[in-house]
């Protein structure tokens, strides 16, 4: 789904474009709707971003549909709007190069060309432009996180010491595998305006929509990115007013909007497992792919290999890109696991090798369709996290198939099952650790850049 590469957090951006209109372009786009700063937002800016946002959720083009969204999206463009401002600030911008390498790899994950993307977008009243704009806006956003905040990160021993007992002693508690959308207040005179947008996602998902794709588009929380997964938590570790909530829901079942700390809240279970069960969970609810291929069924287990290229803190774009480079030259040279794990000894980042077995259920969701779609022995392109930029090879699957084979088929050597998942690494709980708290800082920077912006909402 197109959602899924639109918030998926990889590289890429795309084209820089004009952000001031000219007095003619802004007649033929229609009247202003909001001025942010001394950006204007028209109702034709608004309009093109509606049908994106209908395409990216799955929903059908109706009136209804596009009058219940509407609010959301504008609420989601105020919001671009700031981060684009910033990031031209701090004299940030995208790369021609970064703009096809993303919408390639979004035509490609739902088995497109480009002409057919653009097809496809254009029936659904929107346009590659459009497209091409939102993912600029979302990936500066990424660089001036990754400028202004990343050096900030800091994660100590004891703190991965308490994490690794936390999840050691979630073994001994029932677990729930929770999805959220977040619609933060900012200001207190927001709040009925907010809640009412709740209640207008929360009629759009009881009319059918997918919950992850709804959470891309415009949930206010760090795991918007995952399609709203928050992965498998313990009631211990929620808030009480999130817990009474979670607690008294049935598996699959939608609930909200809910006030919490966070702002208005809707949440899914998606299952629940007693303690030291090992449940399987298929993935979250999505509208099917536009293309008529059949989608690639899910492993229930995949081993992966992987090998990250750290990224020095004062590197310059320049750099960051001549890395991107390197590592893109390495899907043309490894083709295996092995190969894989030893030019990952020779990076010696820490990170490197062997990551073992893992459940798919309780990855990401982002990494989820990763590991479904990309065939054994194939590196992933270039992602990029705490640790520097990642290339992820999935050595052996157990359960689905890749959407494509890497190779001719040939004997596989099957292995016992493999054994219980083992304790967490401590590279592993230091780099989720890190991820948290660099997205915590990404929330209040922008809550920060809301606050202090001129915007006119016009009637």
């Amino acid at each position: 789904m197109i959602a899924n590469f639109i918030r998926a957090g990889l590289l890429s951006v795309a084209l820089a474009l004009p952000a001031i209109m000219l007095p003619g372009e802004l007649l033929a786009a229609g009247r202003i709707v909001a001025v942010v700063e001394d950006q204007v937002i028209s109702t034709g800016d608004l309009e093109d971003r509606v049908s994106l946002a209908l395409a990216s959720s799955g929903l059908s083009n109706t009136q209804e549909n596009r009058d219940r969204l509407r609010p959301q999206v504008l609420r989601l463009y105020i919001d671009e709007t700031l981060q684009r401002l910033e990031a031209q600030r701090l004299g940030l911008r995208a790369t021609v190069e970064e703009v096809q390498r993303t919408l390639g790899n979004i035509a490609q994950r739902n088995n497109m060309t480009m002409d057919q993307l653009d097809e496809f977008l254009r029936r659904q009243g929107s346009d590659l432009l459009t497209l091409k704009r939102q993912i600029e806006t979302q990936i500066l956003w990424a660089k001036v996180v990754n400028r202004q905040l990343r050096p900030r990160v800091r994660v100590g021993p004891d703190q991965v010491d308490l994490a690794i007992k936390d999840a050691e002693r979630a073994r001994n508690e029932p677990q729930w595998l929770i999805a959220e959308i977040t619609l933060p207040v900012v200001v207190p005179a927001q709040e009925d305006e907010v809640r009412a947008d709740a209640e207008e996602l929360a009629q759009t998902l009881r009319n059918g929509a997918a919950f992850p794709a709804l959470a891309r588009e415009f949930s206010g929380s760090a795991s918007a990115q995952y399609g709203g997964d928050l992965g498998w938590v313990q009631p211990s570790s929620l808030s009480e007013d999130t817990r009474s909530v979670i607690e008294g829901m049935s598996v699959g079942e939608i609930k909200g909007p809910v006030r919490t700390n966070a702002g208005w809240q809707l949440f899914m279970l998606r299952a629940r497992r007693a303690p030291g069960e090992n449940a399987q969970v298929e993935a979250p609810p999505a509208p099917p792919p536009p293309a008529p291929a059949q989608p690639a069924k899910p492993p229930s287990r995949v081993r992966l290999a992987q090998l990250v290229i750290p990224v020095p803190e004062n590197a310059t774009e320049a750099d960051t890109e001549k890395l991107i480079q390197q590592a893109s030259g390495y899907q043309r040279r490894l083709g295996s696991c092995d190969a894989l794990r030893r030019e990952a000894a020779k990076e010696d980042s820490g990170f490197d090798g062997d990551l073992g077995w893992l459940e798919v259920a309780d990855l990401p969701e982002v990494l989820r369709q990763l590991v479904t779609n990309l065939p054994n022995n194939r590196l992933s392109p270039p992602l990029t996290g705490p640790a520097g930029i990642q290339l992820i090879m999935v050595c052996e699957r157990v359960g689905g198939a890749p959407a494509r084979a890497a190779e001719p088929a040939r004997p596989v050597e099957r292995t016992p099952p493999p054994p219980p998942l083992p304790s967490m690494e401590r590279a592993a709980v230091q780099e989720r650790l890190e991820s948290q708290q660099l997205d915590r800082l990404a929330e209040r920077y922008l809550r920060d850049l809301r606050r202090d912006a001129y915007v006119d909402l016009r009637a």
